[in-house]
């Protein structure tokens, strides 16, 4: 699981969360609304529901492209219950949260370990 999940608020421009999403190297980013996470925004979202729409990225919020609700487990979920839901819900990242707070999230790179193709070969 990782820790340090990137977070935006529903009103914000959908460009900021995409630099934001470049400058950190992540594929996705959780909105919370009063620090409760509601939904999540990919890269998928951004294709979808922004480029094939031809819409102008500017004038388009994190609102009008997250998809809600959002999916999540708490904490103690095993590997194995995760990996059961994101099979179930078709997704490729997976938000932990306890207490209404987001903690960590979980990807289908969590269940593979890193390889280091330049040291492998």
């Amino acid at each position: 699981m990782t820790q340090d999940v990137l977070t935006t608020t529903p009103d914000k421009s959908i460009v900021d969360a995409a630099k934001l999403m470049r400058a950190q190297g992540r594929g996705s980013i959780v909105v919370v609304d009063r620090e409760r996470p509601v939904a999540i925004v990919t890269e998928r979202d951004f294709l979808k529901k922004v480029v094939a729409e031809g819409l102008t990225p500017n004038r388009v919020t994190v609102r009008q492209v997250m998809s809600s609700p959002l999916v999540t487990v708490g904490p103690t979920t095993s590997l194995r219950d995760a990996a059961a839901v994101m099979t179930d819900k078709k997704i490729r990242r997976l938000p932990v949260v306890e207490n209404d707070r987001l903690v960590g999230m979980i990807t289908t790179s969590d269940f593979f370990p890193r390889i280091d193709w330049n040291e492998a070969i």
